[in-house]
Order: structure tokens, then sequence, then C-alpha cells
């Protein structure tokens, strides 16, 4: 298989890990935390409450919390809940597969290979835009607008959006061996980045430019791009913008940010392969630590690190297993590996630990730290954090699966 085939195959298998917390989602039931025993009477439990969604079970369905609700997704349309379970409206639309991305209370709906992308708030549909050619990659910012890669045979287009629907300056990318992998838009709509991976020399290359939106900004830059930064021998499939502009990249080597003037400001080498990343409240982002990388001073699989915009890693946890789910939000993150889940505070205090009967691949915290929403294969489920006294069920493992590290971050 030659070397572009390889590259392209990579990228597929990375998005595919971005994508699948979106599909298949599995049951789950309430059971005891699972580990060590607190006695004390403020360990916290999660209780089931009445409030219920049910579906069929080859809807598709997928879930994304905001700070007032959670929108619900399937084949045949969206819907919005308020946090209290009541139902707001619905829009109705049909896809063989829908893929839901959010960025807080905004989310954007395609599928892949599918030909439109809608955009939502809590209030309802923003806007809804067909595309001439199959949608590859899509994005949304948290004003609502959004950026759309497409492919026509060897041409790719990336179309952009604003909040209210209107068509941007878009881009078509027909240099030969020159792929746009992901873009994004910065929170104030200013700038679009495009991560693009470049095979023509002997050597692969990463290339991260920066295009302006808006005529007045662009008017002195040849094709509107002011800056640009290249990477070699490595492939970032993964950009964000966050707060201030700063968009964070993640390669298969290094993680690293650029500000909004196109400077990099700081560079992470990897010592794991990333297993999972959540990026939150658009100020700080944490990721899995998975397999070593030979030759470096790895750290365990199962490590748990969040890192602020300046690349300082202020916690860590060592769950002491593979981690299979992340999901932070609200302050908080939710580590999961397989039917094991825990969450985590920023400060790395445990608030509760949770067995599913089933895999589990999605539970989603919702604002105010009390209630989490558990989506199974037939139902989600609105769970309670509540902090009573237990009793050690009958059989119930007395050792810690996890635990909170003692060690200072490592870089």
């Amino acid at each position: 298989m030659g070397r572009r085939i390889k590259i392209i195959a990579l990228f597929v298998m990375v998005v595919c890990i971005i994508l699948v917390l979106f599909l298949e989602l599995n049951h789950t039931s309430v059971r005891f935390p699972m580990g060590k025993i607190d006695m004390s009477p403020k360990k916290s439990v999660l209780t089931e409450t009445n409030i219920k969604l049910t579906y069929d079970s080859e809807s598709r369905t997928s879930f994304c919390t905001t700070s007032n609700g959670f929108f619900y997704c399937t084949r045949d349309g969206i819907q919005f809940y308020k946090n209290a379970g009541d139902f707001v409206w619905n829009d109705t639309f049909t896809t063989a597969s829908p893929i839901m991305v959010g960025d807080e209370n905004v989310v954007a709906v395609s599928e892949s290979n599918g030909k439109f992308i809608a955009v939502y708030n809590e209030a309802g549909q923003l806007y809804k835009v067909d595309s001439e050619f199959p949608v590859i990659q899509f994005s949304v910012n948290k004003l609502g607008y959004s950026s759309v890669i497409s492919k026509n045979n060897d041409s790719y287009f990336i179309k952009n959006y604003n909040s209210k629907g209107e068509e941007l300056p878009a881009r078509k990318e027909e240099v030969q061996n020159i792929t746009p992998l992901s873009s994004d838009i910065s929170d104030d709509g200013r700038v679009l980045a495009v991560s693009y991976i470049d095979t023509n020399s002997t050597q692969m290359e990463t290339k991260i430019s920066f295009f302006y939106l808006n005529e007045k900004e662009s008017m002195d830059y040849v094709d509107k791009m002011f800056a640009s930064k290249v990477k070699e021998n490595q492939i970032t499939p993964i950009i964000k913008f966050m707060e201030n502009n700063n968009l964070i990249c993640i390669s298969d080597s290094e993680i690293y940010c650029i500000d909004g003037t196109g400077n990099e400001k700081w560079t992470k080498q990897m010592t794991n392969r990333i297993d999972q990343i959540s990026f939150a409240d658009n100020n700080y982002f944490v990721i899995a630590l998975g397999e070593p990388i030979a030759n470096k001073d790895s750290e365990p699989m199962g490590t748990v690190k969040w890192y602020d915009l300046d690349g300082n890693n202020f916690n860590k946890f060592e769950l002491g297993r593979q981690v299979t789910y992340l999901h932070s939000d609200f302050n908080n993150t939710i580590i999961g590996s397989f039917k094991l889940f825990k969450e985590v505070t920023k400060k790395g205090k445990v608030l509760f630990e949770y067995a599913s009967a089933s895999d589990l691949k999605q539970m989603l915290l919702m604002k105010g730290g009390t209630k989490v929403l558990s989506v199974g294969v037939n139902e989600a489920v609105i769970l309670n954090l509540e902090k009573q006294h237990l009793s050690p069920p009958e059989g119930a493992e007395q050792q810690n699966e996890g635990a909170e590290s003692t060690e200072q971050p490592k870089e």
C-alpha cells in the first residue's frame, strides 16, 4: 500500500474515533459504585429518575447537553428538552446515519457522505444548507458559524457559513496530493483554520493555514491567507479553536497551540498514543493516554491529563486501565473504561463511580453537576448524583480500580 493510501487510512481511522462517540450507544442500568467502599455519609451515588426517553435501537440516536437542556438526534430529526425533561421543540429530516457535533449551546447535524448540514441552538434551527458534493468533515462554533469540507473526485471544497446561514468566503483545493483534513472557525467568526496533509515531497508535511473571513481584514493578503505553520513528518487531523482564538492541534506525535496571529505558542511531544480527547468549556482540554510510544519516557496507559491554553498540565488522574470514553463539561470530566465510569473534578476529586450492566459509550454531564444523562441502546435516562450513607452490597469489590495521582503532573 502506497504512502498516500496509508495516510488516508490513518486519517479515516482517527476521524472514526471522534465520530464513534455519537454512534451506536449501548444500554446501561444503575449499580452500586465499584471500588473501595466509603462508609462516610457523604458517599455520592447515581440514582435513576423517572425522566426517560425510549427509542428504537436502529434509530442511530445521539445526544448533546447544553446549559439549559439537551439535544436528542435520530435518523428522523432532532428535538430539544430542558434539563427537567420538558419537551421544547422538534425539527424533522431523514438521514441514514446522523452525526451531531456541538459547541456550548449550539449543535450541527450532518452525516458521513451526506449532502446537507443543519445548525441549531436551544431555540430551534438557525439554518440548513445543502452541499453539492458529499460531506467528509464539518465543525460548528458557539456562535453557530460552520465550516464544511466536501469532495468531488480529486477536488475539495471548504464552505463556510455565518450564524444566519449566509455563505462566507469559500475555498476550492485542487493541488495534487494536498488534502484538507479538518477546518474550524474562531469563536469571533473572523478566522478560518484548515489542517492540510501535503505528500508532494519525500517528507510528509502538515500545514495549518489561517484565512480571514471578512473582506476588510483579508484585502491585503493573497488568497486571504495571513499565516501558515508547517510541521514535518506528522499528520494533524484534529484542530479546535478555543478561547481568545487559540487553536489546539492534535497530531500523531505532538500537541501544540497556535495563537490568533498564527504564532506557535507551545508544543508538547507525545510519549503515548492518545486514546481519547475532550475539549472543555473552550478554556481547557483533557486527554487520555493509550499505548506507550517506543523510545519515549512514557506514562501508564489510562493516565488522564488536563491542560490549559498555556500548555500547563494542571491535573492528572490515573485510572489504572484503558480509557474508552471521555467527556468534559461544566468543569468536570467523566472517564469511562468499558463498564466503569467515574466523574472527576479539575482538581482530581472523584465525585462518583458507576458500573453499568452492559457496555456504555455515552454519559453526559448536565449543568449544575448534580445530573448525568446516560444513553442506552433503547432508552436515555437522567440520573441524579446524590450523597447518602452506603453499606457495601454483597460481593462488592473492595479494591479501588482507579487512583488519584499523588505525583506532580509530568510534562
